[in-house]
């Protein structure tokens, strides 16, 4: 961490904010990491693997595994809407990354970060401006983009 100018300068910055270490997790492994776009009223409405400018790892299981990762990822989704921070969450949108586990075919959280193109955050292989209409909803379908 000492290393990493971008978080010793967000340390310093907000000293009262709170630093969560989690113990090494072998399972985490950014090839099977998923970003996800949910808009405002907390429609799930876009997914990408995260890992952008590689082939995904789980792009070999067909269309089965794709439809068992949209349903893992509805599952975090709706594990969401049971907590005391939907009702912020849904007001402006928010994207979040999961992890998908091959083994036990489910999806965890990782981490919730801001919606929109003026937010810090990443669009993964979508992109904020030319996909505007697929990221924010305006079409029926979950639309899910991998490399492979």
């Amino acid at each position: 961490m000492l290393s990493s100018r971008r978080t010793t300068s967000s340390l310093r910055r907000y000293p009262d904010e709170r630093l969560f270490l989690l113990p090494y997790n072998d399972k985490m492994r950014i090839e099977y990491e998923l970003r996800c776009f949910a808009r405002p009223g907390g429609k799930l409405v876009a997914i990408s693997q995260y890992r952008w400018h590689q082939a995904c790892a789980f792009a070999s299981g067909g269309e089965e595994q794709l439809y068992l990762i949209y349903k893992a990822v509805e599952d975090v989704l709706e594990r969401l809407k049971a907590t005391p921070m939907w009702e912020d969450l849904m007001e402006d949108g928010f994207i979040f990354d999961c992890l998908w586990d091959p083994n036990t075919r489910t999806c965890s959280l990782i981490e919730l970060n801001p919606f929109g193109p003026m937010s810090s955050t990443g669009a993964a292989l979508f992109n904020w401006i030319e996909d505007g209409q697929i990221i924010g909803g305006e079409h029926d379908k979950v639309v899910f983009r991998y490399c492979a």
